[in-house]
């Protein structure tokens, strides 16, 4: 089992409080988004783990160059996570769950992918959410659509940033992600997910268990400091 973790934008809304370091830096009760996440995966027994850095990466490999492996988005100024994958799965070769470095979470939704018997899975966080959110339509117990621009009301719920990839779906994968990353390297890399259901095969859905936040804005790590304050 491995992982991959996303953190090569610049997190411009994050200013002020992110100005000089990436924001999984930002401490969460006392330690580091992304040594929260690393803590939680290893604590679930996913040691094999790929950071993919851009901007301020030297921070990052300061801190965590002896404990992950570190790639590198050279066009971090000019792409989305969906190029930060597509750069990393070259070396994907067992199970992976990918996430994003700005969400914070417990250890549950972790458990709930490594234990689903889905090739392919999401985290979803059901319920009613906002029109920033990349919101999930579910059918029959699968993900059809998702998209930040799908309406609320006709949304099963919240994409939390986090997914499960069998190792034998790697190549299926790999092959949607090199479509969408041809279309487009902005954006996000649910992308592919929704492409391969479109094609027909299963993505299936872990809902979210526990606290969770995604940190965009300084509000958001405002509201994650009081959620987490003792998780």
């Amino acid at each position: 089992m491995k992982a991959v973790i996303l953190t090569a934008g610049q997190s411009l809304r994050m200013r002020p409080l992110a100005q000089d370091m990436p924001k999984c830096l930002l401490a969460i009760n006392g330690e580091a988004i992304l040594s929260r996440q690393l803590r939680i995966l290893r604590s679930c027994g996913v040691w094999d783990i790929a950071v993919v850095a851009g901007w301020q990466e030297q921070q990052l490999a300061a801190r965590y160059g002896d404990e992950v492996s570190l790639l590198h988005n050279p066009d971090y100024q000019d792409t989305g996570s969906i190029y930060s994958l597509w750069l990393a799965w070259g070396v994907q070769d067992d199970d992976v769950v990918v996430l994003n470095a700005d969400v914070v979470f417990t250890e549950a939704p972790i458990r709930e992918l490594l234990s689903s018997a889905d090739t392919y899975c999401m985290v979803v966080d059901k319920g009613p959410c906002d029109e920033e959110a990349v919101k999930v339509r579910v059918s029959g117990g699968c993900v059809v659509d998702a998209s930040k621009s799908l309406a609320p009301e006709d949304s099963y719920g919240e994409f939390a940033c986090m997914a499960g990839i069998k190792k034998q779906g790697l190549a299926a994968f790999r092959e949607a992600l090199c479509e969408c990353e041809k279309e487009s390297r902005h954006g996000g890399w649910s992308r592919a997910l929704v492409r391969l259901s479109w094609q027909g095969h299963r993505v299936g859905v872990v809902l979210m268990r526990g606290p969770w936040a995604e940190i965009d804005t300084p509000t958001d790590y405002v509201k994650a400091q009081g959620l987490f304050e003792r998780a």
